[in-house]
Order: structure tokens, then C-alpha cells, then sequence
């Protein structure tokens, strides 16, 4: 399987509900840049339960209302995912949708490094915060 077969499977199985965990290496880095005063689920994460510790805390903040997935470019080992995102913040039933980037790393076939890059703007404004 190539590195964007890879990635491409672990957006259909999150799609799905599904568990990616076989797709990671055990030290995985998960971030997500922003504000974690104003956005509670950003940070960096480490490993399969960091992993898991990130997505029990978005989806306990978020509603996932749509996430296309428009196109994921491969150079190596290194892979850049493109699309969109929108959400539901539950405590303030606002929505907000936004363009993002994900940037992956592999190693040895499996995913090693993830960073997200998303308008924390309009996060947070969804948030009730910046208003």
C-alpha cells in the first residue's frame, strides 16, 4: 500500500467510525495548532491512547456536520492533505466551517506525524470567544 493509500484509508475508516489505530506507529504525534485557552482540543498528543485521548475530547466538544476530503498530494514519506471542515460546537450550538490542511509523515508505512492547520478564527468565534 503507498503512503496516500495509507492516509486515504485512515480518512475512510474515521469517516466510517472506525478505528485507524492499525494505521499508526505506537509513538504517534498528533497536533493541532491553535489557542488551547479559547480551543479545548488542540495540542500535541502522543501515541495510539494520545491519539485516543484527542478524539474523545473533540467529539465531546464538536458535531462533525461535513468533511470532504478534496485532495492528498504525496512526496515520499511526507504526505499534505487538502479540505473542508464543519462543525457544531455543542456548548454554544454555533457552526463554523472552515478549509484545512493536514500535514502527514510515515515511517515504515505507517503514520508517524500528523499537524493540522485550520482557521482557529472562526473556531474560536464559534466558541463564543473574539466577539
Amino acid at each position: 500500500m503507498s503512503n496516500r493509500d495509507t492516509v486515504r484509508q485512515f480518512y475512510e475508516l474515521a469517516s466510517k467510525g472506525e478505528s485507524p489505530l492499525d494505521l499508526m506507529r505506537e509513538d504517534i504525534e498528533w497536533t493541532l495548532l491553535g489557542p488551547k485557552e479559547h480551543i479545548p482540543y488542540v495540542g500535541t498528543y502522543v501515541g495510539k491512547e494520545g491519539y485516543m485521548q484527542w478524539l474523545q475530547i473533540f467529539l465531546a466538544n464538536v458535531d462533525i456536520l461535513e468533511f470532504p476530503v478534496h485532495e492528498i498530494i504525496e512526496d515520499g514519506d511526507m504526505i499534505v492533505a487538502l479540505g473542508f471542515e464543519k462543525i457544531r460546537v455543542r456548548s454554544t450550538g454555533r457552526e463554523c466551517s472552515y478549509k484545512w490542511a493536514h500535514y502527514w509523515n510515515l515511517k515504515d508505512g505507517k503514520l508517524a506525524k500528523y499537524t493540522e492547520f485550520i482557521d482557529t478564527a472562526a473556531v474560536m468565534l464559534a466558541y463564543g470567544d473574539g466577539e
